[in-house]
Parts: structure tokens; sequence; C-alpha cells
């Protein structure tokens, strides 16, 4: 959304997928502030089979149908760590506005059982009624690993129409 809102015209076509375009309350942006350090640390120090499972845990992931694997010597634990803290969401903007004037030209995929991410998509699409909203059958959050088939197919559908 940070390249699309800087150079919108550069851009035919986007696809989002399980996003949030950002958090409108002061006090929910302290409170993302607070959860994101304090997951920061434990992606430092926690052993990494209880940091996957604290991970998993959170209720965003709960629906999902298959985890995938992940091996800790892919990764480098500081990296991780510090992307928690230096992408937070309490750090960006709030990209409504970039949504609903870009609407033509988004696609903006979410699970079927994904309830938070529904709800910000219908919230946007009332917003900006243009936008192309669809939710991925049997999917949670992580729709890519959850329907992998029928999320490409939609986004290959949505570009087509841009060739």
């Amino acid at each position: 959304m940070h390249a699309l809102a800087a150079r919108p015209e550069m851009y035919d076509a986007a696809i989002f997928l399980s996003t949030n375009p950002g958090i409108m309350r002061e006090k929910e942006k302290q409170e993302r502030w607070q959860a994101d350090q304090q997951w920061a640390q434990k992606f430092a120090i926690l052993p990494w089979p209880d940091l996957l499972r604290e991970w998993n845990a959170q209720s965003v992931f709960k629906d999902g149908t298959l985890e995938p694997p992940r091996e800790e010597s892919s990764y480098d634990r500081a990296l991780l760590s510090s992307a928690l803290t230096e992408w937070s969401l309490a750090k960006q903007e709030d990209f409504r506005d970039c949504v609903a004037k870009n609407s033509d030209k988004i696609l903006w995929l979410t699970g079927e059982k994904d309830i938070k991410f529904l709800s910000i998509a219908m919230e946007l699409k009332k917003r900006a009624p243009g936008l192309n909203t669809q939710s991925v059958t049997k999917a949670s959050h992580r729709l890519i690993f959850d329907n992998p088939s029928e999320t490409a197919q939609r986004m290959i559908s949505f570009l087509q129409d841009w060739v």
C-alpha cells in the first residue's frame, strides 16, 4: 500500500491478501506497538518450537487449515524480531483514503473464515463501493496456504482484466 500510495500512476492493478489498511485510533496504535514489541522480544529469545506454537495460537490464525513448515535455520531471528518493530502496523499510516481513491484497480482478498479481515473488507467496500472485495472459500488469514488454488485463480482472473 505504501508503494501504491506513493506512485499510484505506476500501477495498473494491485492485489492485497489479508491486508490491514491501517489503525485509525491512537489508543489501538499504542496497544499494537506494545504487542509488536512483546512479539519482537519473543522472536529474539523463545525456543523456536515455543515461538511457533505461540505465534500460531493467535486468534487471527485460529481457523487456518495448513500451517506452512518453518525451520529455524531458514531464518535470521534478529531480523524477524526487528521486522516486528520496524514494520509495525502501529507505525503505518491509515491507507483507507488510498484504497478508496484507487478502488477501481484493486482486488482485496480475504479468507471466508477470517472474520476480522472480512469486516475490514466490508468497511472498505462501504467507503468505496467500486472496490473488488472477494473471499476465498475454506480459507482463514493465510489464504495462500489454506486454499492456494482458489486464491491463485481469483488473482489470475482479476489480472486478466488488465491485459
